[in-house]
């Protein structure tokens, strides 16, 4: 049985369509070597690297072709790390949050990163919990975080860069455990509404005024090694530390080292390692891609941009405009663009297409959804 409508290969050359039944895509989430989509039907698939059972359908074997999970949904929202384990691993763990608001996940498990109480890694989708108020999930190298309706952000797994912020002092993490504070406040006075997990580093918005307003101001924590945390330096930090001065931002999105925000204007920002050009704020020093210490305003080949979203890779990023044209930015030597006759790295954001929905970045790869319900990656 076939399973998607029109996926098609992006690729730098062409374009080569692989026929598929019709499936839209309602959710995808692009890791280190493996793709989650959650279909408009509520239904979860994966393909690629499943070394560490990442993929959820209860085997280890890599998947070249979509496979459904070996737990039924109806699904919302699923996440996949983009940075492995270790070194030179595809190894990676998965997360997602079913209908009924309950957080489950798979894959491996060495630094407790499943919120399981153990290290061991699990084949298929495991519940963590009882609670049915999860809204969002973010997977990081080896450490997980989520949020619920109640505005709290909980964390575990590896926190050996103070990742897991104040919320503990351990090494490792096995449970959930509850975010204390933004700088030093009561936790009954916090109400976050956006998170986003690096590779060991985190994000999150905290709701300013109107808690229902779907904007507010910007915290990170964690290892800060090349300005990811946007602070202006590159000292890591414990617990969750301000971004500026902003306070409507609506979004925020991480990649492996590199950091994007939306604010309530639906302007652009980005901050941290600009190998590549990943940043697209145009910043060069000669041949080489400066970092970037603090928001900066991305530059765009159309010139005044607005975007709705954005999805960092490890060297490349993906924005989606207001008007549903997909930009790219960063290195596009393996094609990750999808823009034919390409060079291989792009400093500002380039328009590739428009008509399109959704967008996922992973390491060297890349998966759009058309507004089409057509599926390319």
């Amino acid at each position: 049985m076939n399973f998607f409508k029109k996926t098609q290969r992006l690729i730098l050359l062409s374009l080569a369509m692989l026929p598929f039944a019709s499936l839209d895509a309602a959710e995808i989430s692009a890791g280190n070597a493996s793709v989650l989509y959650v279909s408009d039907a509520g239904d979860l698939y994966a393909w690629g690297s499943n070394s560490s059972g990442q993929l959820g359908d209860g085997t280890q074997v890599d998947r070249d072709l979509p496979v459904a999970s070996a737990e039924s949904g109806p699904w919302l929202q699923v996440a996949t790390s983009l940075v492995p384990t270790s070194s030179g691993s595809d190894g990676g763990h998965s997360l997602a949050i079913k209908a009924d608001g309950t957080l489950w996940t798979w894959g491996n498990n060495d630094y407790g990163q499943l919120g399981l109480g153990d290290t061991t890694s699990r084949l298929v989708p495991t519940q963590v919990g009882s609670a049915t108020n999860w809204t969002q999930v973010e997977a990081g190298s080896a450490f997980s975080m989520a949020l619920n309706a109640d505005g709290e952000i909980w964390l575990w797994g590896n926190n050996n860069h103070d990742q897991l912020g104040n919320a503990v002092s351990a090494q490792v993490q096995t449970t959930p455990v509850r975010l204390q504070d933004k700088e030093g406040n009561s936790p009954n006075d916090d109400k976050w509404i956006a998170i986003a997990a690096g590779a060991d580093y985190a994000l999150a918005i905290h709701a300013w005024g109107n808690p229902n307003s779907g904007y507010g101001q910007i915290y990170a924590w964690g290892r800060n090694s090349l300005y990811q945390l946007g602070l202006g330096h590159t000292s890591a930090v414990s617990a969750p530390t301000r971004v500026g001065s902003g306070s409507t931002w609506k979004k925020v999105e991480a990649g492996s080292t590199s950091s994007f925000a939306i604010d309530s204007y639906f302007k652009l920002f980005a901050w941290g390692q600009g190998a590549f050009g990943g940043l697209g704020t145009g910043a060069s020093s000669g041949t080489s891609i400066q970092n970037i210490a603090t928001p900066t305003a991305v530059v765009s080949s159309f010139g005044n941009m607005t975007f709705q979203d954005v999805s960092a890779g490890t060297s490349h990023t993906l924005a989606l405009s207001t008007n549903g044209f997909l930009f790219f930015a960063g290195q596009n030597a393996s094609g990750q663009s999808g823009i034919l006759n390409g060079q291989s790295l792009y400093n500002i954001f380039q328009s590739v297409r428009a008509e399109v929905s959704d967008i996922a970045a992973g390491r060297d790869y890349s998966a759009i959804e058309l507004n089409d319900g057509s599926l390319l990656a």
